[in-house]
């Protein structure tokens, strides 16, 4: 694991000369080294580190197991079953045009404080699976994260010059990591700010970028409703997602002219699901995703016009996805100021809708995450004889 700066420039040309040495590595031989990553990860499950990752990351210790434990291995495990069936579902014919999938190059994974292992999961097996060395650069704030994914590579059979684990402050390596000339693709997580300033960068460089952002969903509700109607309303994420779906940590907003009468009847709905809490603003994201852990948490909040929804979910942490309920000819107005991953108008969430686990579906650059997609591979095409 690299630890220091001195330790990086190194590292990133032994990334940059190991291409060579992963490409022989079959497709098959590279899921069967997922696989065993995904053993690595559930035998750390019961482990008392769950408790170090969780005081380090402010979150409470419930949701370091649920979310970068189980939810982990869980995902790695899906994922990897759809890529086994999509590779022997593929059917290659001598007559016709062959795409033919290579690596990208090297690429860094940028980490946020929070989820640190669950979200390099997400972009960590088809970096690899498509056959490129990956830099992830943890976050100084969690080291506990960053000795945990080092050692659970390692028990997987993936070298260090395949899969490098940065360490240490964020700082000393962002441009490093982003602008060294070994470096082929970003693929970053955190607040959209950042992730501006990096696309940019990567723009310049003639780098692929990625980036996401957001972990909130929002709801918007033009029209006043009773308080049956907000019970069903909220329903789905109160009863059946218990909170825990990226889609069931609301943000609900409603008109200020309404707010007394929505709120009355919103906490007379909420009144029937007690695990759950209604809160204004939370002034800090530990907070916030401590709270969650314990139940459904679903921050309220009142706009002026319907037009300044775009002001706190394209600014903010709530633009995972947004559903609103209202007219429909108000609401395909309002929809294509919104930058978010998925609008819905007057229905509810689908599960299958939940591409990423908490955090928005597409902000910047290309958003794809299959190996064989056109951000972790690069597409050429040859004619069979």
């Amino acid at each position: 694991m690299v630890q220091d700066l001195g330790q990086l420039i190194p590292a990133l040309q032994a990334a940059k000369k190991s291409l060579q040495a992963i490409e022989p590595l079959t497709r098959e031989q590279r899921l069967d080294n997922l696989a065993k990553l995904a053993e690595a990860w559930g035998r750390e499950f019961e482990s008392a580190t769950a408790a170090q990752l969780a005081q380090e990351s402010g979150l409470s210790e419930t949701l370091v197991r649920a979310w970068d434990f189980a939810g982990a291995k869980a995902y790695l495990r899906s994922w990897l079953q759809g890529e086994i069936a999509a590779s022997q579902s593929a059917v290659t014919e001598g007559a016709v045009a062959r795409v033919q999938h290579q690596p990208r190059g090297v690429i860094s994974l940028l980490q946020p404080r929070f989820h640190g292992p669950r979200l390099f999961i997400e972009r960590f097996a088809p970096a690899y699976l498509a056959g490129n060395p990956v830099l992830v650069k943890m976050s100084s704030k969690t080291p506990t994260a960053a000795v945990l994914v080092d050692r659970w590579l390692r028990e997987a059979g993936i070298p260090e010059e395949h899969a490098v684990v940065v360490g240490g402050q964020s700082a000393d390596y962002a441009n490093l990591l982003v602008k060294h000339p070994a470096v082929s693709a970003v693929s970053a997580v955190g607040r959209r700010e950042t992730l501006l300033a990096i696309y940019k960068d990567c723009a310049e460089l003639g780098r692929a970028f990625q980036g996401f952002a957001g972990g909130r969903a929002t709801m918007f509700v033009m029209d006043v409703q009773d308080a049956d109607a907000w019970g069903k309303l909220l329903g789905s994420s109160l009863e059946d997602g218990k909170g825990q779906r990226p889609y069931d940590n609301l943000r609900v907003f409603v008109l200020e002219k309404d707010e007394k009468t929505q709120l009355a009847n919103l906490e007379t709905a909420m009144s029937r699901f007690p695990q759950a809490r209604l809160s204004g603003h939370l002034t800090q994201c530990s907070e916030d995703h401590q709270a969650e852990a314990l139940g459904p948490v679903i921050l309220f909040s009142s706009i002026k016009y319907p037009f300044d929804l775009a002001k706190w979910v394209n600014n903010a942490s709530t633009g995972f996805a947004v559903q609103m309920f209202g007219p429909l000819e108000r609401l395909e107005k309002i929809a294509p100021k919104l930058d978010v991953g998925a609008i819905l108008a007057n229905r509810d969430f689908d599960p299958a809708e939940s591409v990423l686990f908490g955090t928005k579906e597409s902000v910047i650059g290309d958003t794809q995450l299959s190996s064989t997609g056109s951000f972790f591979s690069q597409r050429t095409q040859r004619r069979g004889l």
